[in-house]
């Protein structure tokens, strides 16, 4: 299932570009901080958009006046409770603080699935070996790449995948350097082909592909 989530913000805003600590705060209101980090694999995948309108200024994104928060995962109940702590906590009174700005969730529904080839990164992908980024000009991408893939899906469905014929196909993707944390990680985003099973390419559609899914990256949609 996948949710988007609206939010506008009180007084324009201004957010740095290592943000995605911010949008990790909202999940820990979601969850309630202990059950957050007591969580020990977090089943779900999230992107985020700031509209035309943003602009990045040194080591900023300036003028954010609306935020487009999409989740996914496989798990339809956890999307649900998302989406119900959400209103539960908007209707409180409640606002979110990201960057210096605060910001009221207004609009919340359900995005329809459509997994198909071509697919394109909504957030930057990360791939890691031995403390190592990679990235699909690299080598031994393709190895540690399906191996991120059997670490996630045991995890989740606590059985081994059958990775037989998977591959990754590149057709337009970019390297990027995306500040994380005060520092800097190797990943890449652009259009490529998932080939394999349908159980396969449907788990990485719903629960992202690669690495810190739950840190806002590796959301995949199809393009």
């Amino acid at each position: 299932m996948r949710a988007l989530i609206r939010f506008e913000a009180q007084n324009i805003a201004s957010l740095p570009v290592d943000f995605r600590g911010g949008f990790i705060g909202f999940f820990k209101d979601i969850f309630g901080y202990k059950n957050y980090v007591n969580m020990e694999f977090k089943p779900y995948v999230f992107s985020v958009y700031f509209g035309k309108e943003a602009n990045i200024v040194k080591r900023h994104i300036e003028n954010v006046r609306f935020i487009n928060l999409r989740v996914s995962s496989e798990d339809d109940e956890l999307v649900k409770f998302i989406c119900d702590r959400t209103i539960e906590l908007s209707e409180s009174g409640k606002s979110f603080r990201f960057g210096n700005g605060y910001f009221y969730a207004f609009s919340i529904e359900l995005i329809e699935e459509n997994i198909r080839n071509p697919f394109v990164a909504l957030s930057p992908i990360v791939v890691s070996k031995d403390k190592n980024y990679l990235t699909p000009f690299d080598e031994g991408f393709e190895e540690a790449l399906l191996e991120s893939v059997e670490k996630r899906y045991e995890a989740i469905r606590g059985k081994k995948p059958n990775l037989k014929n998977f591959s990754f196909i590149p057709k337009a993707v970019k390297t990027e350097s995306v500040l994380h944390y005060k520092g800097f990680i190797k990943c890449f985003r652009g259009e490529f082909l998932l080939e394999g099973n349908d159980d396969i390419i449907e788990f990485i559609y719903k629960n992202g592909l690669g690495y810190r899914t739950a840190q806002g990256f590796g959301f995949i949609e199809t393009k």
